[in-house]
C-alpha cells in the first residue's frame, strides 16, 4: 500500500503538468506523452479503489471490473494518440466512454463512504473530494458526448483540479487502511477500562 501513495501522487502531478501545459500551448506531443502517463498511473490508483474498505462491497466490485476495463481501454486509446493514430475530434470522443465509466466507479465507491471501523481525519474529504471527482469526470464525458464545445475545455480542467485534490487526499488516507491502524471503538463514548492489579500471594 505504501507504493500505492506514491503512485497516487505521481498521477496527480503528472496531470498538472499535463494541465499547465495545455494552458501553456505546450506542443500536442508533449501533452499527449504525459496523458499516456497520467492513463498508466490510473492503474495503480485504480488497484486502491479495488480495495477501498467500502460499506457494500459488492457494488465497488461490479462497479471496479467495468471501470478497470475503462482504463485499460483509456491506456490503449492514449497510446494511439500518442502514435498519432487517433486524432481529434475522434480522440476526445473514443477518450471520453472510458472516462465516464471510470468516473462512475469513482463517485459511488466514494460516496458509499468507508466503515465505520475505519476512523481518520481524512476519511471524510476523501470520500467528498472522491464523489466530487467521479461527477467531475462525468460532466467531462457529458459535454464531450453532447458536443458542447464550448464547455470541453472548463469541463475538463474541472475534473482535473478535482481528481488532482482526491488523488492527494487518497495518498494520506491510505495509510488508515493498512492493518490494526486507528480503529473505532466498537461503542460510542467507549473508554478503555483500567488494569486492576491483583495482589501477589502472601509468602511465609
Amino acid at each position: 500500500m505504501r507504493w500505492s501513495s506514491v503512485f497516487s501522487y505521481l498521477s496527480a502531478g503528472v496531470l498538472i503538468a499535463a494541465v499547465v501545459g495545455k494552458l501553456a500551448e505546450w506542443p500536442s506531443a508533449s501533452v499527449q506523452w504525459l496523458l499516456l502517463a497520467w492513463a498508466v498511473l490510473l492503474i495503480p490508483v485504480s488497484l486502491v479503489l479495488f480495495r477501498h474498505p467500502m460499506r457494500y462491497p459488492a457494488w465497488g466490485l461490479f462497479l471496479g471490473f467495468w471501470g478497470f476495463l475503462g482504463v485499460i481501454t483509456l491506456v490503449v486509446l492514449q497510446s494511439l494518440a500518442v502514435a498519432d493514430v487517433l486524432r481529434d475530434p475522434s480522440r476526445g470522443f473514443a477518450e471520453a466512454w472510458p472516462l465516464g465509466v471510470f468516473g462512475i466507479w469513482l463517485a459511488v465507491t466514494s460516496l458509499l463512504g468507508t466503515p465505520d471501523r475505519v476512523e481518520s481525519d481524512l476519511a471524510g474529504l476523501v470520500t467528498w473530494l472522491g464523489g466530487l471527482a467521479g461527477l467531475a469526470l462525468l460532466g467531462s464525458w457529458f459535454v464531450t458526448i453532447a458536443g458542447i464545445s464550448g464547455a470541453v475545455r472548463p469541463a475538463f480542467f474541472l475534473a482535473a483540479v478535482a481528481y488532482v485534490l482526491w488523488s492527494a487526499a487518497l495518498s494520506g488516507e491510505i495509510w488508515n487502511w493498512l492493518p490494526g491502524r486507528r480503529r473505532r471503538p466498537e461503542a460510542a463514548g467507549q473508554t478503555a477500562t483500567p488494569a486492576v492489579e491483583m495482589p501477589e500471594p502472601a509468602t511465609t
